[in-house]
């Protein structure tokens, strides 16, 4: 992350000035140029600021046109879309989405309204086609993801805290070798050797709720640092000591002041669309700065620890597993990763893994704050399976992985948080060369390069069509009579068993808290094994209520809750 000083904007400014009269000069006749010559600087600066306005008009002029294009070519196929209000022209719909209750809520009108594909415009009429079509998005993220990149814009919002190499920022061969390296490291021998790493986690979580026994406590904040702390430890190998109630994190602290950056306000939204105004001179990017820092810093030492073989190895972490392949030359099928892919591949892992987790945990621990029925259910269940306890059991039992996976109402409480409440609730995509989109009511939507796409999952979550008249109802037993589409290639499943024979399937794609196809998230059984730990060892020990029914989220780059107020108290 660059930290732009005032300085430097000035001098870099007066280089880009300098540059741009140069250019006039010489695309001049020799004759003019005899006569700037005798000119003041100060009316050759003007003249060339001019220019450079003039240069910056006739760009956006010309996008303007390119986007009318592109959008009338798109109503000629028939794809319609909301009317725009005041200064449409000029900001799209993007006012109009601001002024909603929330973006998601938006997303869902326009789907009920327009159905499974329509249309919305952005800045200076930049058109952006929504899909929620089945057979689409099988072409667009599994058969044909080739022709599919994420758009620059949100690669580089991503890229702020990940950096440029990592799997969140990185395309086509790069991203293939990546993900051929990294996939491994989820396989299942592993996952069921960091369950103590988890279980011990959370069990320092315990003195925290015991002591806060029928007080008020924001779950969201304590789930944000017990997944902190066991990405730590089983990614980096690293103890980030984030549930000490004496010290924040610095890292934690960091993330949630990082997280703040991120939004649907005029300025968040200008810097998603051109980056170079992250890095102007404001408060807010030297913040950001800041707080990178304090991360990446972080990181460095993790990878410089192991680089010199003075790393204290606390069990199997990804990071050492990946070190010992590269070393031995496991991995050189694919190729190696340099430092820099290092650094960013677990800058991702930190970023991804540690919000998306923290969010769902929180949000688990909402719904079953609000369904005590639900709540009970589960603890008979979990009780029955670990009748010692749940941390002796997963410490100890080796078919604790498998008593897991068969717990159905802990399954099914995990697929339904994620249908509701998922935070990956939008997705992007843009065209990567001109192509064509099938949809299953026959139709062929011709798509030009440069086309952005997206994906509104949580309105394709909430869909009545798909989950019935109680669609924005908590109810895990759906999912004991529901199956996933056999061809989702197992990018969409999550913990639940499929469903038993007979079982209705879901329309294919139609459940997407991981996305599906090659940028499927990498660690989404890693997540998934998580969750699982977490709420059966809370389960096991507390039943808990809301204090604060009233839940407000925060839209940025995922959907998280501002607080999850609750009280614990024990069981036994």
């Amino acid at each position: 992350m660059v930290a732009w000083s005032a300085e430097q904007l000035v001098v870099d400014s007066r280089t880009a000035l300098d540059a741009a009269l140069t250019a006039v000069l010489a695309a001049l006749p020799a004759r003019v140029v005899e006569r700037i010559h005798g000119a003041s600087r100060g009316s050759l600066v003007l003249a060339a600021v001019g220019a450079t306005c003039a240069a910056v008009a006739l760009r956006l002029t010309t996008a303007f046109l390119v986007n009318l294009s592109l959008r009338r070519a798109l109503m000629k196929q028939g794809i319609a879309g909301p009317k725009t209000s005041g200064l449409g022209w000029l900001f799209g719909h993007v006012l109009d989405m601001g002024r909603a209750a929330s973006p998601v809520a938006w997303f869902g009108e326009n789907v009920r309204r327009f159905g499974s594909v329509y249309m919305t415009n952005t800045f200076l009429a930049r058109p952006i086609l929504w899909v929620t079509d089945p057979r689409a998005l099988r072409t667009i993220l599994v058969s044909q993801s080739r022709r599919w990149h994420r758009p620059m814009e949100v690669r580089s919002t991503l890229a702020r805290v990940t950096g440029w190499n990592g799997l969140l920022a990185i395309e086509d061969d790069v991203h293939r070798q990546h993900r051929a390296i990294i996939n491994p490291l989820f396989n299942l021998k592993h996952l069921k050797s960091l369950i103590p790493t988890m279980t011990g986690a959370v069990d320092e979580l315990v003195p925290l709720l015991d002591a806060a026994q029928n007080e008020t406590v924001n779950f969201a904040r304590l789930s944000s640092a017990l997944t902190l702390n066991v990405i730590g430890r089983t990614a980096m190998d690293v103890d980030f000591d984030a549930l000490n109630p004496a010290k924040e994190s610095a890292v934690t602290a960091a993330y949630h002041r990082m997280g703040e950056s991120f939004g649907f306000g005029i300025l968040q939204t200008l810097v998603r669309i051109n980056p170079f105004l992250g890095k102007l001179p404001l408060p807010i990017n030297r913040r950001f700065a800041r707080d990178f820092k304090i991360v990446t810093d972080e990181v460095d030492a993790i990878i410089t620890a192991f680089e010199h073989g003075t790393a204290t190895s606390r069990g199997n972490s990804l990071i050492k597993v990946l070190f010992d392949e590269q070393k031995s030359g496991a991995s050189d099928e694919h190729g190696r990763l340099t430092r820099d892919d290092l650094r960013d591949e677990l800058l991702t892992f930190l970023a991804a893994g540690h919000d998306t987790t923290s969010i769902s945990l929180a949000m688990a621990v909402f719904e079953l704050a609000s369904h005590p029925d639900v709540q009970d259910a589960m603890f008979r269940e979990v009780a029955a399976a670990f009748p010692d306890s749940v941390a002796t059991g997963l410490a100890n039992d080796a078919d604790a992985y498998e008593k897991l996976a068969g717990l159905a109402t802990l399954n099914h409480v995990i697929n339904e948080t994620m249908r509701l409440h998922s935070p990956a609730y939008m997705a992007s995509r843009v065209a990567v060369v001109d192509t064509e989109v099938p949809f299953e009511d026959g139709r062929t939507i011709k798509v030009a390069k440069g086309q952005v796409l997206f994906i509104p999952m949580h309105a394709m979550h909430h869909s009545e069509r798909v989950w019935g008249a109680d669609a924005n109802e908590f109810r895990p037993s759906r999912w004991a009579g529901l199956r996933l589409y056999d061809k989702d290639d197992g990018a969409s499943s999550t913990s639940a068993e499929t469903g038993a024979s007979g079982a209705t399937a879901l329309p294919p794609l139609a459940y997407l808290p991981f996305l599906s196809g090659p940028h499927a998230c990498v660690g989404r059984q890693f997540a998934l094994l998580e969750l699982k730990v977490f709420l059966a060892r809370l389960v096991e020990r507390y039943r808990w209520s809301l204090v604060d029914k009233d839940l407000k989220m925060r839209f940025a780059v995922v959907a998280a809750p501002r607080q999850v107020m609750t009280k614990f108290e024990r069981r036994v």
